[in-house]
């Protein structure tokens, strides 16, 4: 087996609308995720020794302003020891249908795993430490009807760090990013998209985990309009929100996380 492994998971199809891509990525022990358009910036740190971090990269230094390159840092809930049937989930990226993205360029010639939309529900991928054998959590998720296993890797330590899918209820939520003062534009995150534009950007919005919580991530496609333009002013909002405001809180996620029972019978 491998002693690393790298993925790249993105909601959608090779010949529709699509989310953003994520690599997943372990080194020994430790694992990685990233956000494709951010990458070279900054990156979600899983370690082995409980702690995770949000940092920007080495190559991109510590801004000005900053200490050190981590601008969020918490403890994730210890491994779950073999044979409880849990695990300790990181991160869990929620992507709504209604809003991924046509325009957001060609994809490359890595390859990615495709998680395929479901009419008007959001598709969320979650990410998992477990102590679990392979084929314990393979049986756990191959009847569950909600949820799927994407990937499974055993570290070289032994633990298990796993990647799974599910789809769920979206309320379409529509929101308004202000332009900055140098900027004409607002940035649109809707569920309409009035001048066809095709969302070309794709947003984030994420909680501030405290220690034992996981980092949700909504991610949304977007594109620019000018502010108060009248066919924006049409569609119904549910707010104005600051550029380092967030949509997401540890309610949305239970605070016990197990692997998907198999039904009986």
């Amino acid at each position: 087996m491998p002693t690393n492994f790298q993925i790249r998971i993105v909601v959608g199809t090779a010949i529709g609308p699509r989310g953003t891509i994520w690599r997943i990525w372990s080194q020994k022990n430790e694992v990685y995720a990233a956000h494709q358009a951010n990458a070279h910036i900054d990156k979600l740190s899983f370690h082995s020794s409980g702690i995770c971090r949000r940092a920007f990269t080495q190559s991109y230094g510590v801004p000005p302003s900053l200490n050190d390159r981590a601008t969020l840092k918490w403890h994730r809930l210890p491994t779950p020891a073999a044979g409880a049937g849990k695990g300790a989930l990181v991160l869990r990226v929620i992507t709504p249908t209604a809003f991924l993205s046509s325009a957001v360029g060609p994809l490359s010639s890595k390859p990615v795993i495709w998680l395929p939309p479901r009419g008007n529900e959001a598709t969320s991928f979650d990410v998992f430490f477990c102590r679990e054998p392979r084929k314990v959590v393979i049986n756990a998720f191959s009847k569950a009807p909600d949820s799927e296993l994407v990937y499974y890797h055993v570290l070289p330590s032994g633990e298990g760090v796993g990647v799974s899918s599910a789809h769920g209820p979206w309320i379409a939520e529509n929101f308004i990013l202000p332009a900055r003062t140098h900027d004409k534009k607002d940035m649109v995150i809707a569920n309409v998209d009035p001048f066809a534009t095709g969302r070309p950007f794709r947003v984030t919005f994420d909680n501030s985990p405290k220690d034992g919580d996981a980092l949700i991530c909504h991610d949304f496609g977007a594109f620019e309009a000018p502010r108060g333009d009248p066919l924006i002013q049409l569609i119904s909002f549910a707010g104005t929100f600051s550029r380092g405001q967030v949509i997401a809180n540890q309610d949305t996620i239970p605070k016990a996380w197990s692997l998907p029972k198999r039904p009986v019978g």
